[in-house]
């Protein structure tokens, strides 16, 4: 078995993230971004302000996940 094959170890890993956009209302901005802790089916941070675009929610989503990974603690 190589590297590349094995499985991560059991409680020992960093929690994974990631960042989805999502169409929460209808125009002129309709669009936040959310954070979701691999696993979970809520999501642990989201945007309290609305987008114009998808793109523009992910990035913003993004920029604060690449944040809080920079927190201590988090």
């Amino acid at each position: 078995m190589n590297k590349l094959d094995m499985e991560p170890p059991l409680g020992g890993g960093a929690p994974q993230f990631s960042v989805r956009a999502q169409r929460i209302a209808r125009p002129p901005t309709p669009w936040m971004w959310a954070i979701y802790k691999d696993g979970w089916a809520e999501a642990c941070r989201c945007s309290s302000l609305s987008y114009r675009s998808a793109e523009e929610a992910w990035a913003v989503g993004r920029a604060m996940l690449h944040h809080l990974k920079k927190r201590p603690g988090e």
